[in-house]
């Protein structure tokens, strides 16, 4: 868990000076990599997809060797950043705790130096510099799209017809055979589509409100329970306790693909809530910082891209090459427009108030 040393090795780049958001800096003729960086990701799957293909490879082909350690979340690595105890050159986490280190953690993505991600980007709303991309306020990006998930409609494709709409499964029949999400931001985003209205007017708009919550009490007549993690899910819909709810894409192919569980996932006619997987550096000197970014370029490439599709076929929003049946499949690809992000910094400043009434809501 402590810092890695500072031996270093060459790699050929052009003599540049660049200023991007008022961070300047420049490379000479040879810029220098770090010989070992750490790597902090997710566990499980994900983890062993992102060393296999993304890890295992910018190591051979760059010379750097890789320490890999998996967390929960980006939030357990912020203090001990802070606190010297961690070197984290690259931490996968989600926009909450992108936002939460934004301002004294997570370092400035150099642009020169991730020339791949810029070129391959295929929605303008995940630039870091977007207005859109509320967890990274300014001109500069303090983090790089790995991957585009959504909260889809998950059903039992032995029992029911694909669902065109939520309201397909709030049905008598399927009364307490419904599984949501518990967590919170999700849950609203997902009652907020349902209800077509738009979740980030919540604080703006009181019939958006009322809206939400209204929708999330209706909910709350047909779920026989609302989970908490993917395991739970899981279960539920693999005993057929639950046949129909909200899910992730690639929890649905695994479980279909390996357990034989009879589930399909959709994306409704209404559109949905969805969330970023994304990257971010953690170190602010070379030639540890430029080693960093120098992977966060490699992640875009169509090839690895491809690679990481093969074992979780969430939407990237880079080009995939020669993708995978199940990543071609993707509902979440085929209707990324109609998936909507949460502005953070209303989540971030409402997240125990909206937890509150959630937990009254569906209360029994």
């Amino acid at each position: 868990m402590v810092g890695l040393a500072g031996c270093t090795s060459d790699s050929e780049t052009e003599n540049t000076t660049t200023t991007v958001g008022g961070t300047t800096s420049s490379s000479g003729g040879k810029q220098e990599l770090a010989e070992k960086i750490n790597i902090y990701t997710f566990g499980g799957a994900n983890g062993e997809g992102i060393k296999e293909a993304y890890i295992d490879g910018f190591s051979d082909e760059y010379g750097v060797e890789v320490n890999h350690q998996t967390i929960a979340s980006g939030w357990d690595l912020i203090p001990k950043i802070k606190n010297d105890s961690v070197t984290a050159h690259v931490v996968e986490q989600n926009p909450g705790s992108v936002l939460g280190g934004v301002s004294d953690v997570w370092q400035p993505v150099r642009l020169e130096n991730i020339p791949t991600v810029q070129e391959n980007l295929q929605d303008d709303r995940l630039r870091g510099d977007a207005d859109a991309s509320t967890f990274d306020p300014g001109e500069d990006w303090h983090y790089v799209p790995k991957e585009v998930w959504a909260q889809g409609l998950v059903y039992n494709h032995n029992e029911l017809d694909e669902p065109s709409s939520w309201k397909d499964i709030y049905t008598s029949e399927l009364k307490e055979k419904v599984t949501n999400t518990g967590f919170v931001s999700l849950a609203m985003g997902v009652a907020a589509s349902e209800a077509e209205v738009d979740f980030n007017q919540i604080k703006a708009d009181q019939s958006v409100a009322d809206a939400i919550w209204n929708q999330i009490e209706e909910q709350n007549e047909y779920v026989y329970q609302w989970w908490e993690s993917g395991s739970s899910a899981q279960q539920l819909l693999t005993r057929e306790t639950a046949l129909a709810g909200n899910f992730w894409y690639g929890r649905v192919v695994s479980l279909r693909e390996d357990q034989d569980v009879p589930i399909s996932y959709t994306v409704p006619e209404e559109g949905t809530v969805g969330g970023v997987s994304c990257w971010s550096v953690g170190v602010a000197e070379d030639p540890g910082r430029y080693t960093a970014e120098k992977f966060l370029d490699y992640q875009a490439r169509p090839e690895p891209s491809r690679e990481y599709a093969t074992k979780i076929p969430y939407y990237q929003p880079y080009e995939v090459s020669d993708p995978p049946e199940a990543y071609k499949q993707n509902p979440d690809k085929k209707n990324i427009d109609n998936i909507k992000l949460w502005d953070y910094k209303l989540v971030q400043e409402h997240r125990e108030e909206w937890s509150q009434k959630f937990q009254k809501t569906v209360r029994r």
